[in-house]
């Protein structure tokens, strides 16, 4: 299985997400959010993009990394659950 990487970086008030190298990127309010709505922007590329990536080829795993540590998140890494193409 592949660990996909989602780098989350805080604005003070709201995260961002992205996915490195790829356009799929998202907001939100806390981490629940940030990991629904990545999803729901992985699940828009895989459906609108001819091209998909092959890191989205068989299982793979969301993990979710903070580039600067924000007060609100004391994680280093938060897992999300196990996708399949």
């Amino acid at each position: 299985m592949k660990t996909i990487e989602v780098k989350v970086e805080s604005s003070g008030e709201n995260y961002s997400a992205y996915i490195e190298g790829l356009p799929i990127m998202t907001v939100g309010d806390n981490m629940e959010e940030i990991k629904s709505n990545m999803q729901e922007a992985i699940d828009l590329y895989l459906q609108d993009n001819p091209n998909v990536d092959e890191m989205f080829f068989g299982e793979y795993e969301l993990v979710f990394k903070p580039v600067v540590q924000s007060p609100k998140s004391s994680q280093s890494s938060i897992s999300a659950p196990i996708y399949s193409v």
